[in-house]
């Protein structure tokens, strides 16, 4: 017999995608690409050239584009990796290789957001907003409150990886250890 995700299983098609939603992992998947969304599409929508032809940054309120591409960057990084990660808790097999490289993935994008971010809000500081529109400065701030958020989950997501493999490690160790009512049988033959 093949080995399948429980919700390809045919006996559990009416259950599964609420069985994805009510594992917190799925979940917090979810919300990563939500605020990944966040983080790249209001700076993307800001970084566009004005009426005038003048594209100004929102981080740092001049000409000089590099902080909106880097936040561009890892807002569309986490974006993909989340989508991989998404599919992959969907299909996930408990293997120790698809712990590790979820442990990974999830730690390198939490530091990859919480640079982004010390990087970004140091910028952003020493901006003076006098030639900024509202709606630039909200985008700013909210990829700037959504690249905290992202650190979080990010951060969460690798503990509950971590948290995760412990138990696999565990119910893989106790189901290769034979019980103690079998071990005075293997030791007399």
């Amino acid at each position: 017999a093949v080995n399948q995700p429980s919700f390809l299983n045919t006996k559990n098609r009416g259950t599964a995608p609420v069985m994805l939603l009510k594992r917190p992992t799925f979940l917090i998947r979810l919300l990563e690409i939500l605020c990944a969304i966040i983080v790249f599409a209001p700076i993307a929508d800001k970084c566009l050239p004005s009426s005038n032809g003048i594209t100004l940054c929102a981080y740092t309120g001049d000409t000089n584009l590099a902080d909106c591409h880097y936040g561009i960057a890892i807002g569309v990084l986490m974006f993909l990796f989340g989508l991989i990660l998404l599919a992959g808790e969907a299909f996930k097999q408990s293997s120790a290789a698809l712990w590790t490289s979820d442990i990974i993935i999830s730690a390198a994008l939490a530091l990859m957001s919480l640079i982004a971010f010390c990087v970004l809000v140091s910028d952003y500081r020493n901006v003076d907003t006098t030639y900024y529109s509202s709606s630039m400065m909200n985008a700013a701030q909210s990829a700037l409150a959504f690249l905290f958020f992202s650190f979080v989950l990010w951060m969460l997501s690798v503990y509950l990886a971590i948290r995760e493999r412990g138990r696999s490690d565990k119910a893989a160790q106790s189901s290769s250890i034979p019980s103690e009512q079998y071990a005075s049988f293997v030791d007399h033959q």
